[in-house]
Formats: C-alpha cells, structure tokens, sequence
C-alpha cells in the first residue's frame, strides 16, 4: 500500500524527493533493496548534497553483494557533516 501511495506521488510530482526517499526504505523494508537503491539513485541525481539520500541509499546497499556502495555512502554522509556513528548506525538497521 505505501508503495502504491509513494508511487502516486513521484507520477504527480516527479522531483518530489521525500517521495522517493521514503519510498526507497519502504522497499528496503519488505526486501527490495534493488529498488531501494535505484529510488536513491534518483534522489542523489535530482539533489547531490541530500545527506539523507545517502543514507537511505547505504541502508539499502547494506546487503553482502553491495557492502563497498554502502561504505562509499556512508564516506559520503560524513562528508556532508553527518555523524559517523550515527550514519553506521542508521544503515545497519
């Protein structure tokens, strides 16, 4: 249903960021992390410096085959002022 309803707004409002982003962790939530990470794809083109974009998108490369995508996002929160700790602790959920 989320993503149904997420899905709705990007059609009606394509720039939408917070669509995209909570629609990525509804996705990484029910197992998706593929899609996850092509929504953050998205937000990161549409928004470069949008630190929870990162770490959206670490949380759903948080998986064995994308570990090296994670870390590179994580590096990416920090650099953008965002706690480390506090980036590791969110993407390991």
């Amino acid at each position: 249903m989320a993503i149904r309803d997420y899905s709705r707004v990007i059609v009606l409002e394509p720039g939408n960021v917070d669509a995209y982003v909570n629609r990525s962790l509804v996705y990484s939530n029910v197992g998706q992390p593929g899609l996850a990470v092509q929504d953050m794809d998205v937000v990161v083109g549409l928004t470069p410096g949008y630190a929870k974009a990162y770490l959206a998108r670490a949380y759903a490369s948080a998986i064995p085959e994308r570990n090296a995508d994670s870390q590179t996002d994580l590096d990416r929160n920090v650099a953008l002022g965002i706690n480390r700790s506090a980036a590791e602790a969110t993407s390991s959920r």
